[in-house]
């Protein structure tokens, strides 16, 4: 009898530390998603691109909230050789968002745009230049780099509030007149095989 007793308290004593480890592992979930999808402070995201001259940080260039005026900041210049590739790295916050990928050459015919689907990459190689569209062309250069995100952040009212984040660099002090809109405010649905452009995806990470 004593030791059916005994046997009885240690499935108890079991049963009462399987519902532990349960309802610790489902908070430890739940905490794990609000952090994960808390609102961020978009000002402090940053974009990191490497080139053969080291590293530079880029803080957000256009923080728009959706529907209202934008806040538009002087674009970052980051020098790429023509013949270098540079890599460009995107926070979390972007990565798990859907981002567009805007490149604009010195021939606007070698521009290009990227939309990557949430969690799909978080970082992509950006060609100084690329080959000529034709014979006797010079290699169209890089001018411009854009990362645009639309991420929920907090108003000026203190509520959640989706943003569109864009992120810039120029590899030049000023540039040159051509054809064409630098940006749009917020990824398009369509999106383009990255076979089709100049960048290529380096990491998922």
């Amino acid at each position: 009898m004593a030791a059916k007793q005994r046997t009885n308290n240690n499935l108890t004593q079991l049963m009462i530390l399987l519902v532990a480890v349960i309802v610790v592992v489902v908070a430890s979930v739940g905490f794990q998603h609000w952090w994960n999808s808390r609102p961020t402070d978009i000002s402090a995201m940053e974009v990191t691109v490497t080139t053969d001259d080291g590293e530079t940080v880029l803080s957000p260039y256009a923080v728009c909230e959706l529907g209202a005026d934008c806040a538009v900041q002087d674009p970052t210049i980051v020098p790429i050789k023509v013949e270098e590739t540079a890599s460009l790295k995107v926070p979390r916050e972007v990565k798990d968002s859907e981002w567009k990928l805007l490149l604009l050459y010195d021939n606007p015919a070698a521009s290009s745009e990227q939309v990557f689907a949430p969690g799909e990459i978080a970082a992509v190689n950006i060609p100084g230049s690329v080959e000529p569209l034709a014979d006797n062309e010079a290699r169209p250069t890089l001018l411009v780099a854009e990362v645009t995100a639309v991420i929920v952040g907090v108003n000026d009212a203190g509520e959640e509030s989706p943003y569109s984040v864009t992120w810039a660099l120029h590899t030049v002090d000023e540039l040159p007149e051509f054809d064409g809109a630098v940006s749009s405010p917020a990824p398009e649905t369509d999106r383009t095989p990255a076979s089709a452009t100049p960048s290529s995806a380096t990491s998922s990470e």
